[in-house]
């Protein structure tokens, strides 16, 4: 009883402990320790050794869910390592023995089992990636060809670029090693969109399935926030997700900008204001389109083009519309609706070559640059207002179409094209149809599909003008001639102010065409010269294809609807449907490039 009281009170010092540990102790504590403490030791000792060994063996080789983790800052040569460092393992491998005879005795079933489930996850990706040529030239050589991979272009051979494979969801983004597409070698759009949001919209599955298409020359890059991907199963190569994390893109604009505009001192408070704004009015994150290619220009290099964008969209054939000349003659090239009489660069798309100058061009639009702070300040004050009344609203909202389209029209020595090369939803009347990626209007075709129920039937009789499921207009070429050709000389053209109503008048740039024949023209800006230029379409009469569908309208009413619902229907990995202002609806058939649909 004394030596145990003695034990209870008296103050333990840790150089004591050591010299009189015998009178510090009970004798039952240290009999125990003498006993378990040993194996405890091996115990951790064995289990720190498996630890190591694992994650030094996985670093190198395992494919989770048949991906390869791929953080931003490391190159694609992390794939074809691992694919390297599996290639013994595969040739130790028999094909009349079975994996679990193949695998060495020494270690445990479950050990056994794992290493068997990676192999073989490995030896599906590498077959897989033979037909890649980038993952080929790896293998065997030092530096793939230039233009096997996404990301190469003459704009971005600069070292440390990140790479632009295709990425999926996940934290960290993952790689697939699915074969990519064939791809330009000279020239790489990237295409990029913030979403603000917990889910993306019922069309976006529909969306990812008609991006697929233009993977010979364009790369989407999405950037969220923690959202839930609704149909990941339907994402095509050429789309890659960035999650972001909470709040990490306002921590992205506000770092990038305050740097951009000299002004680092301010980075903090403009993350928060950024963070605030994004959070209560997400909708106003498309009013910094035009820094896009100054906030996302670590994920830009090696592209030679970028534009921002939005999801509100069905993409069409991009690489049949977009022209080597327009890549190489402009510094900029928007795409319009036959309304190219209001001369601003289209939110959707705007192709601008990438360079510095032309990535800071938005800085001369004063909300954007020396008055960023002041703008985001006020946009705070709003949110405090309205939450002080308990209240949720809309605050200020300045169009990137206005400011930004006529800094770019009023700064010396810019090429700029205005081309009429899309569709918008202006008609409840009107059909689009997605054949495999091609985007086709139809206002009275020749072939109807009525629903899933159903079979394809004959339109009206004399509504051979347009055929929405015929053959391909034209395969990918390296000469990207597009489908345009011009007719006559350039005419020069006036400029007045008087369109455009939404648009601060002070910004408006408008040309004085007929709005009749403006579908039939392009504008052109030559070193502050204005001109007009005729075209005919070198399309076949059947057709009538754009670059891509703009749901200006459509896209108030699917928002109402569910992916999986009748009027909007789960994909499945079909890639022809048909669109109208109720819903899109799938058509469960074949399709063939080179002959059209298969009945």
């Amino acid at each position: 009883m004394q030596h145990t009281a003695a034990w209870s009170t008296r103050r333990i010092k840790p150089c004591a402990f050591l010299r009189d540990l015998r009178w510090r102790r009970p004798p039952t504590f240290c009999l125990l320790v003498a006993l378990v403490g040993p194996c405890w030791l091996l115990n951790i000792w064995r289990i720190g050794g498996f630890v190591a060994h694992q994650t030094s063996e996985l670093s190198s080789s395992l494919i989770e869910e048949e991906a390869l983790p791929l953080h931003p800052e490391k190159s694609s040569a992390a794939v074809v390592e691992g694919l390297r460092n599996a290639e013994p393992a595969m040739a130790a491998v028999d094909g009349s023995r079975s994996w679990r005879e193949a695998q060495p005795r020494s270690l445990p079933p479950l050990r056994r089992r794992r290493r068997r489930d990676d192999v073989e996850r490995l030896l599906v990706a590498l077959e897989d990636s033979r037909a890649s040529d980038a993952v080929a030239a790896h293998l065997g050589e030092t530096e793939p060809r230039h233009g096997s991979r996404a990301g190469h272009s003459e704009a971005g051979r600069e070292e440390g670029a990140l790479p632009t494979l295709p990425r999926l969801e996940g934290a960290p983004p993952v790689q697939t090693l699915l074969s990519p597409p064939r791809r330009h070698p000279d020239f790489r759009l990237a295409l990029t969109v913030p979403w603000i949001g917990q889910s993306f919209p019922s069309w976006f599955p529909y969306f990812l399935s008609s991006c697929a298409r233009s993977a010979f020359l364009a790369d989407w890059l999405i950037f969220h926030e923690d959202a839930t991907v609704v149909g990941q199963e339907e994402l095509p190569p050429n789309v890659i997700l960035f999650n972001m994390g909470k709040d990490g893109l306002g921590r992205l604009f506000g770092t990038k900008l305050a740097a951009a505009i000299g002004e680092d001192a301010l980075a903090p408070r403009l993350v928060r204001l950024f963070q605030t704004a994004f959070r209560e009015f997400a909708y106003i994150v498309t009013e910094y389109k035009p820094t896009h290619g100054t906030v996302f220009s670590d994920y830009l290099k090696g592209y030679s083009h970028w534009s921002y964008t939005d999801i509100d969209m069905l993409i069409g054939d991009l690489p049949l519309f977009i022209e080597r000349e327009e890549l190489v003659e402009y510094d900029i090239f928007t795409y319009h609706f036959g309304d190219v009489y209001r001369l601003y660069l289209r939110g959707q798309f705007a192709a601008h070559q990438n360079r510095e100058d032309l990535n800071l061009l938005w800085t001369k639009c004063e909300h954007l640059g020396s008055g960023l702070l002041s703008e985001l300040e006020y946009k705070y004050r709003v949110v405090r207002a309205l939450a002080k009344q308990g209240k949720r609203g809309r605050t200020r909202f300045i169009s990137a179409e206005g400011c930004y389209s006529h800094a770019v029209a009023t700064t010396p020595g810019l090429r700029v094209k205005f081309a009429s090369k899309a569709f918008a939803d202006w008609s409840d009347d009107a059909y689009f149809y997605v054949a495999d990626g091609a985007v086709r209007k139809c206002p009275q075709p020749a072939q109807v599909w009525h629903g899933p129920r159903q079979q394809l039937v004959s339109g009206s009789s004399s509504a051979q003008e347009c055929e929405p499921f015929g053959p391909r207009i034209a395969p990918h070429s390296l000469l990207l001639e597009g489908v345009q050709r011009a007719i006559g000389n350039r005419e020069p053209v006036h400029i007045h102010p008087n369109c455009s109503r939404w648009v601060d008048e002070k910004w408006r740039v408008c040309a004085d065409l007929n709005e009749d024949e403006a579908p039939r023209y392009n504008v052109l800006l030559h070193n502050g010269k204005w001109q007009s230029q005729r075209f005919e379409s070198r399309q076949p009469s059947k057709s009538l294809e754009g670059a891509f569908l703009h749901l200006q309208r459509w896209k108030g009413r699917y928002k109402q609807l569910k992916y999986g619902d009748e009027d909007m229907p789960i994909l499945r990995g079909r890639r022809l449907f048909k669109l109208s202002a109720r819903g899109l609806t799938p058509i469960d058939t074949k399709y063939d490039d080179e002959t059209g649909i298969a009945q």
